[in-house]
């Protein structure tokens, strides 16, 4: 990264099911990030692959987003 900066955290509650029948939830508290800055991509292939996959061990669970704009 060329620059950055912490621009939010919160943690967020969220319902979690569990799988089988019958199906019964449980509220869990996950965090929330948000990072600010620019960056520079020096190998294109492994960058969109990092993105393919999500961030960070909760990615399984949809909180692996990044989302970028051009600078």
């Amino acid at each position: 990264m060329l620059d950055w900066q912490l621009a939010g955290f919160r943690l967020v509650d969220r319902l979690r099911r569990t799988q089988g029948a019958p199906r019964r939830g449980r509220w869990v508290r996950l965090p929330e990030v948000l990072v600010r800055g620019r960056l520079r991509v020096e190998d294109p292939e492994a960058f969109a692959d990092w993105l393919a996959r999500g961030v960070g061990r909760h990615r399984a669970f949809g909180y692996g987003m990044v989302l970028l704009h051009p600078a």
